[in-house]
């Protein structure tokens, strides 16, 4: 589960995907990371932070994957203290046991690049 602070600077992989799961209106406490990665990145005019982060989702909260990864899909959401110059889905799969919601299960893999602060 998702648990820090919204009132710390964005410093952390870990506080950026819970400012998108709160930026898309969804509870972070819905999803649960199974990974999680920073790594810097530059192009020939801007340098910022990768962030790759692996969630699972169970039962009911499957919707709330979904959500997520439409909106990352669909770029529509943004980070209060960060410049989000990518998002995409790099992976997901669904898996049912059974035909009840409960045996649901969502994993997948979004990755945010993030500009550096220029101030």
């Amino acid at each position: 589960m998702i648990a820090q602070s919204l009132d710390r600077p964005l410093d952390t992989p870990l506080l950026a995907i819970e400012r998108l799961l709160r930026a898309t209106c969804l509870d972070p406490a819905n999803a649960k990371v199974m990974a999680l990665c920073q790594s810097p990145w530059a192009s020939a005019t801007f340098s910022g932070t990768r962030v790759t982060a692996t969630l699972h989702f169970r039962g009911e909260d499957v919707a709330t994957g979904e959500a997520i990864m439409d909106a990352v899909s669909s770029g529509s959401f943004g980070l209060a203290d960060a410049i989000v110059c990518d998002a995409q889905v790099l992976w997901s799969n669904h898996a049912y046991g059974g035909d009840d919601a409960a045996s649901a299960r969502l994993s997948c893999q979004i990755e945010l690049l993030l500009l550096d602060d220029a101030a």
